[in-house]
Parts: C-alpha cells; sequence; structure tokens
C-alpha cells in the first residue's frame, strides 16, 4: 500500500490568475487525453472562477505539503435564477477530481463539503450537480445528494449579433 502525503486544503474565494491555471494544468493532466481537456477550456474556468458576473466562484483543492501540487480538487460555480419574479443564488457543483496517486484518502468528500458550507454560508439556496458515472456514487451514497426526478433543464441561447445568413 502506498504511503499517504502529507496535504492542507486550500480555499479560493476566488483564485487569482495563476491559481486558475495551475487549476487548468491539473485538470488537464487528469485526463486520458488533451481531446477531453483542451486549451480552450482555460477560458471557461477562467470565467466559471473569476469572471463570472453572478459571483466568482468557489474552488477548494487539496495540495501537497512538500512541494505545493495540486491532488485534488471542487468548484463551485454561481448561477443566477429568477423564480417567482425573484433572483436566487444557486451554483453547480463540479471539478471533482483527485489525482490517482491519492484516491482513497477522503479528499472528494471533504472538499465537496468544504465548498458546500462555503456556497450555503454565501448564500447560495441550491447547489447541483451534474455528476459522471465516476463520482455519481460518491455524491449520492456518501454526501447526501439525491436525484430529483421531472427535473427539466431548459438552455436558452441569445446571440449577441447578427449572423450573416450564408453561415448557415
Amino acid at each position: 500500500m502506498e504511503k499517504q502525503t502529507s496535504c492542507v486544503m486550500w480555499a479560493l474565494d476566488p483564485p487569482d490568475a495563476s491559481q486558475a491555471q495551475a487549476i487548468a494544468q491539473f485538470m488537464r493532466a487528469q485526463q486520458n487525453s488533451s481531446q477531453n481537456y483542451p486549451l480552450e477550456k482555460d477560458a471557461l474556468l477562467k470565467w466559471k472562477l473569476i469572471d463570472n458576473i453572478a459571483h466568482p466562484g468557489f474552488a477548494s483543492m487539496m495540495v501537497t505539503q512538500e512541494r505545493g501540487e495540486i491532488v485534488s480538487l471542487c468548484t463551485i460555480t454561481p448561477k443566477r435564477l429568477w423564480l417567482g419574479g425573484r433572483e436566487w443564488q444557486w451554483g453547480e457543483i463540479g471539478d471533482t477530481f483527485t489525482d490517482r496517486q491519492h484516491l482513497r484518502q477522503g479528499m472528494f468528500a471533504s472538499l465537496v463539503n468544504a465548498n458546500r458550507q462555503r456556497a450555503q454560508l454565501a448564500g447560495h439556496k441550491i447547489i447541483y450537480g451534474l455528476p459522471n458515472e465516476q463520482s455519481a456514487p460518491g455524491y449520492l451514497k456518501k454526501l447526501g445528494f439525491v436525484i430529483k426526478a421531472n427535473v427539466e433543464l431548459l438552455n436558452y441561447t441569445l446571440a449577441l449579433q447578427t449572423l450573416d445568413s450564408s453561415l448557415y
């Protein structure tokens, strides 16, 4: 059995640009191929954590004490929800990655719970996730998340400029 590495949790509210870049590099390293995490996703991560107009995002991560390397991550992207004529704060939890060498040390649960608590303190009424098959069991069996039936997700796209009809 591999020796556990001594790690410390960092809470970033919000991360700065260099921290966001380190997070992006960690996320890219966790993928099987560069196609799963192309460089274009760095801009999305920056928006989620720094430039988000709803509120800057939250990131919690486990970092090795010896070398300051990220070994586990969880983020919350704040969102806006209008319901009943009122705006509600809510967020999407995700980007839950743990380096393969650091699995089974409770980092996933610690980071999800830390971000859940931070979101609640920030006034979020709901957090939701869209987990993959690898993280879903942890969210459902260990962390108390539930699947809500009959939830309809709508995605609206707004063109920000007139499109040339010859393009489509």
